[in-house]
């Protein structure tokens, strides 16, 4: 590696002067003003950190490690795929087809963040296998679906229930400290729909007001 890096800085610098000798690239004049009024530089990705998929938060050992981290760093919340998976038992139907609710891993995966001190930063995703209109599963080995409901309204009362569900048990002046992304990624391989359709087509965000 030692090696490598000047390598490849020495291949950098030489492809960019070729560029800008050829008219490629443009020269840019940048001008730093050091007098200039300073404003605040938040280091935002130090509050949250990514951290697999939801199931793994269920674990005691996972459950030690978090605390140690909160202790010793300045992380406040807690991202992971998969809250809605199959292996975390939130969707279901009856023989007639309707949905059946089960959220006692969720309550148990968000009791184990708060307790820890962190807060969740809540990815909508994966489509649970009986509301999903494709069944082919993503690469990753525990196979999550990244696939389009094949019913928007049962998908919108999942994602209302969910939502409900979480006020109800943690109240609203908590989760109002949450935030929420709808699903992860869809501009690659984690989701089969098209770019701007729903579930994916809003935007990271706070929960809905008081």
């Amino acid at each position: 590696m030692g090696v490598m890096a000047p390598l490849t800085l020495i291949r950098t610098a030489l492809i960019c002067a070729a560029l800008s000798a050829s008219g490629l690239l443009a020269e840019e004049v940048i001008t730093v003003n050091p007098g200039a009024d300073a404003t605040p530089f938040p280091h935002f990705w130090e509050q949250v950190v990514g951290s697999g998929r939801a199931v793994l938060s269920l674990r005691q050992s996972y459950r030690d490690d978090l605390r140690q981290v909160r202790q010793i760093t300045s992380i406040r919340y807690v991202r992971f795929h998969a809250i809605l998976d199959d292996e975390n038992g939130v969707y279901d139907t009856d023989p007639q087809g309707r949905p059946v609710y089960n959220f006692s891993y969720v309550d148990q995966i968000y009791d184990g963040l708060l307790d820890a001190g962190v807060r969740p930063y809540v990815e909508l995703s994966f489509m649970p296998a009986k509301l999903a209109a494709s069944q082919t599963p993503h690469a990753f080995w525990y196979k999550p679906l990244p696939s389009p409901p094949a019913d928007m309204n049962k998908w919108t009362a999942l994602i209302d229930t969910f939502t409900r569900h979480l006020v109800e048990r943690y109240g609203i002046d908590e989760v109002a400290q949450w935030y929420f992304e709808v699903w992860n990624e869809p501009n690659i391989d984690f989701w089969t729909g098209g770019p701007n359709s729903p579930p994916t087509s809003s935007s990271t965000t706070r929960p809905p007001g008081r």
